[in-house]
This record gives C-alpha cells, sequence and structure tokens, in this order.
C-alpha cells in the first residue's frame, strides 16, 4: 500500500497538473493581444462545469487532505526529495495563491459578472498596478507561479517515484530532468506573459505585428 504522503501526492497531480499546464498556456495567448486572449477565455458553460468537478473539487479534496496532514503529523510527508519545509510552505502558497486567483478573477468570470471582453483589460490593469513604485501584483503573481510549480513537480517526482516502477539509473535520471525543465519551461512561459501583461514588453519574443481592425481611412483629398 502506498504511505498517505504517496496518495496525497498521487491525489493532487492530476487535477493540479492539468489546471496549471492548461491555464498557462491559454493565458499566454496574451502574448497576440487582447481580442485573441477574450475569445479564449470566453464564458463557456460546459467547460466551467467540467472545471469545476474535475479539476476544482479534486483539488480542494487535496488541499483539505494536505492541511490536515501538516497539522496531524511531527514528521514530513512521505514525499521523497526536498527539505520539508520548503516543500510545506510552497504548498501553502499555492493554496493561497490558485484561491485568490479564482476568487479574484475566475469566478466573476464564471457566473457573467466579468463581461469576456473585458477580461484581458481587467487583467492587465491589475498585473500594471503599482504600491509605491513596486509592481507588487505582478511580483505576488510570479512568486505564486513559482511556488504553484514547484509544489507540480515535487508531486509528480513524488508519484513516479511512489509508483514502483523499476527504472535503470538513466531512466530515472531522464524522467528527473524532464520534470525539471517542464518546470522551469512552464515558468519562462508564465514569467513572459506576466511581464508583458504588466508592462507591454516581452522577455522572450517579438512584439505581436499591430493589425488595425478595418481598412484604414480614406486619405484626404485636397480642396481644389
Amino acid at each position: 500500500m502506498p504511505s498517505r504522503g504517496r496518495l496525497l501526492a498521487f491525489l493532487g497531480l492530476v487535477p493540479l497538473g492539468a489546471f496549471v499546464v492548461v491555464h498557462l498556456v491559454t493565458t499566454a495567448t496574451a502574448l497576440s493581444g487582447g481580442p485573441r486572449f477574450d475569445h479564449v477565455f470566453a464564458r463557456n458553460t460546459t467547460l466551467t462545469a467540467a472545471t469545476l468537478l474535475v479539476v476544482m473539487l479534486p483539488l480542494l479534496a487535496h488541499a483539505a487532505w494536505g492541511i490536515w496532514v501538516m497539522t496531524t503529523t511531527t514528521r514530513p510527508a512521505d514525499l521523497p526529495g526536498w527539505r520539508p519545509r520548503l516543500r510545506r510552505w510552497a504548498a501553502v502558497v499555492t493554496l493561497l495563491f490558485i484561491a485568490g486567483h479564482v476568487v479574484e478573477l475566475s469566478v466573476p468570470r464564471w457566473m457573467g459578472r466579468l463581461p469576456g471582453d473585458a477580461l484581458y483589460e481587467v487583467t492587465e490593469a491589475h498585473l500594471s498596478s503599482t504600491w509605491h513604485s513596486l509592481p507588487v501584483v505582478a511580483l505576488a503573481y510570479l512568486a505564486g507561479t513559482a511556488a504553484t510549480l514547484f509544489h507540480l513537480g515535487s508531486s509528480a517526482w513524488a508519484a513516479f517515484r511512489g509508483s514502483g516502477v523499476l527504472l535503470r539509473e538513466k531512466a530515472t535520471a531522464g524522467i528527473k530532468w524532464s520534470v525539471v525543465l517542464g518546470v522551469v519551461g512552464l515558468f519562462i512561459l508564465a514569467m513572459n506573459t506576466i511581464v508583458y501583461m504588466a508592462t507591454g514588453t516581452r522577455l522572450i519574443g517579438r512584439e505581436p505585428t499591430y493589425v488595425p481592425d478595418g481598412p484604414p481611412p480614406a486619405a484626404c483629398t485636397p480642396k481644389s
């Protein structure tokens, strides 16, 4: 039987992985401009219901179980790898970040209080806001994303190690580095998106070519 910590990792891996990967990839459409972003995140009742049932409910169960493990055990959860305190703090930050993000943007969009064609504008204004000249919201998003990806990567590695699959040392190392590179790649993608929406400047890639929303205005003709 797998240990309690390994079951915890399996419970959070699939919904968290699906939510994070799909959400970061779709959010990166902001790099192509507001219309594309708003089109991707247009309200869809079926998709909303699927997100709540397949992603949010398992994540709530994972979070509740994780909090119970953290508060009732004196030893770290049985997850191999990094230091227990770092894993636990990453889990706490992940929970707060996802909960805040969902309540702030997702819930109003699901309930129809945030129009689909205004989501890009609202998110851009949110990320570009400053406090004493510091982009605190964008920095919080970067920190929350980093914690979430670290938690996802450690859960993926724990799930593999807890599966009982025996591989050669090189194959195990390859899987480990694949997880690391996947996490780093997703963070670079998220960082590029966050910085672009906060500042209007890409860290990676060229700026999108401006395409006007219609035919160019007619040229002025000189009066005779």
